[in-house]
């Protein structure tokens, strides 16, 4: 019983995992784009899909980062192991995509990145080279 209830739970904590730390870097970065925002840039808005590939390439940059930190798997799956390069992208899409939305409400210009695709488009650059080169 606790193996079914423990390969049950495996993947789901190596998602919360994931989500958590893409969330983490993702959060700083939208940090760091809105007061250099503030500072240089007041109302000047740049288009999502010129930015989108950037965002790719920096969450690529921060995954290969965050495998010279880790670089190991964080939990050993081997029954789900490409659900989560999926699954927590979309998660921290839809969580950067409630903080833009919190931000807009309080009438605050969001950065790219909180928004869905932004926040997809950066944690699948990350999940796609933690995947590929720590395994996971």
């Amino acid at each position: 019983m606790e193996d079914i209830l423990l390969a049950f739970l495996e993947p789901l904590f190596e998602l919360l995992a994931e989500v958590l730390v893409e969330m983490a870097f993702g959060l700083l970065l939208s940090f760091v784009w809105r007061k250099v925002r503030a500072a240089r840039w007041k109302s000047r808005r740049i288009s999502l899909w010129l930015i989108l590939p950037f965002l790719g390439a920096v969450g690529a940059a921060v995954g290969w980062i965050s495998i010279l930190a880790i670089p190991f798997p964080i939990f050993r799956t081997g029954t789900f192991r490409g659900l989560s390069l999926m699954l927590s992208p979309l998660a921290t899409g839809l969580v950067m995509a409630f903080i833009g939305s919190n931000l807009r409400r309080r009438k605050e210009m969001p950065a790219p990145l909180e928004s869905f695709s932004g926040g997809f488009t950066f944690a699948f650059g990350m999940a796609l080279v933690r995947f590929f080169h720590a395994g996971l």
